[in-house]
């Protein structure tokens, strides 16, 4: 017997038993001894509840018939039982007074979790202790997108295994927080992420950490690090990672100016081998000298004055000049310090007692020094000015 027949049954014998109740209220009472005997004849020598009783246990009958052949399913309006099956063709309302961070109702797999403790009030919470089932919370999606249908605003709603929607300007769809490790993982047969905005596909939040550059943290290639440049935090630069390790190589992709732009400014001394300071003297045919370009020197003493060529410059203009020079000869400047060699000459001069000047453009390394390395058979004092630099 189907759940639907059980049911027509069980209303059939309701309206027979009010029928009856309403014939014996206009019928003759029965003697005593009759009426208190639960099964007393009536017309027809067949009591009428015994046929009232003997139908319901027909039914009764019936319905165990129907539980025992498959899973119990609880009726729309019934309480949820666990273990079975709950059909319904309307929504399903639990409402939650209890504290702001509490939890409406919980699923979890283990027994550690309190409803009323948790770190962000919500309906619905799943959290689990069991390592059997480590997710707290698994959305499963089975549509294509293709198959969904479009919205009101003709954009293809598509399909999700999990759907996170809010409306509040300062609120999140979906938020996610970790203790440790990420807080977000995305795996995905096409694209691991696909994000869009009316305002912007999304935001990176300036790190607390110190910069990646001086970090003692492992970092692995491919990581992006956003690092306030300025106190108000509006202005922001953005470094990735290009080589993991402690800290890795970083490389600076955007910042306050264009990236890879040429930041021009004006012309300041970085060395002077007539001034007292940092290395004085000529330089003659065969040897090299080290200047490092990170301060900004008094024209002089030579004494330091002040930064100038920043961490992650990947190429200095500067002017060259030769001066007193005596024979003939020239000055190569190649990047590093640590330089042994040099392919093309940079300045020359042809006779004693010049002053010569050539501007130039040389990469840096990440000590922002040159070696100044001086052919032929004269010697020289010569002088640097950087005029800007590529970050």
């Amino acid at each position: 017997m189907s759940e639907s027949s059980v049911t027509a049954l069980r209303a059939e014998i309701e309206r027979l038993t009010a029928r009856l109740d309403a014939i014996e209220a206009g019928e003759p009472a029965a003697p005593a001894a009759a009426r208190d005997r639960a099964d007393a004849p009536e017309t027809g020598g067949v009591s009428r509840r015994q046929w009232v009783r003997a139908a319901a246990a027909a039914a009764a009958g019936g319905t165990a018939a129907v539980v025992a052949g498959r899973p119990a399913a609880a009726a729309a309006g019934s309480p949820l039982t666990l273990g079975q099956a709950n059909t319904t063709a309307t929504a399903t309302r639990s409402d939650y007074t209890g504290p702001a961070e509490g939890v409406g109702m919980l699923f979890q797999s283990g027994n550690s979790f309190n409803t009323g403790s948790a770190q962000r009030g919500a309906a619905v919470g799943a959290m689990t202790t069991n390592a059997l089932q480590p997710n707290g919370l698994y959305g499963y999606s089975t549509v294509d997108a293709a198959d969904t249908v479009v919205d009101s605003d003709a954009v293809l709603a598509g399909a999700a295994g999990v759907v996170g929607h809010a409306v509040g300007q300062q609120s999140f769809g979906v938020r996610a927080m970790s203790d440790q490790g990420s807080a977000v993982r995305a795996d995905g047969a096409t694209y691991g992420a696909e994000i869009s905005g009316e305002l912007a596909a999304m935001v990176l939040g300036p790190t607390t950490f110190v910069p990646p550059t001086s970090s003692t943290e492992f970092h692995r290639g491919g990581e992006f690090y956003v690092r306030a440049a300025s106190d108000s935090g509006l202005a922001v630069e953005l470094w990735f990672c290009t080589v993991g390790g402690t800290p890795g190589t970083w490389v600076q992709v955007a910042g306050p100016g264009q990236p890879g732009a040429f930041r021009a400014i004006d012309p300041v001394r970085a060395y002077d081998s007539r001034s007292a300071q940092p290395s004085p003297g000529v330089l003659s045919g065969g040897e090299k000298r080290v200047v490092d370009l990170t301060q900004s020197r008094d024209l002089t003493t030579g004494a330091p004055t002040g930064a100038l060529v920043p961490e992650g410059a990947t190429a200095v203009a500067y002017n060259v000049a030769v001066v007193n020079t005596t024979g003939s000869g020239f000055l190569s400047v190649v990047p590093g310090a640590s330089a042994t060699s040099f392919s093309a000459a940079t300045i020359n001069w042809s006779a004693s007692g010049q002053i010569l000047n050539n501007g130039s453009i040389v990469r840096v390394f990440s000590d922002r020094e040159v070696s100044v390395f001086a052919g032929g058979g004269g010697s020289t004092h010569f002088v640097i000015d950087v005029t800007g630099y590529w970050v």
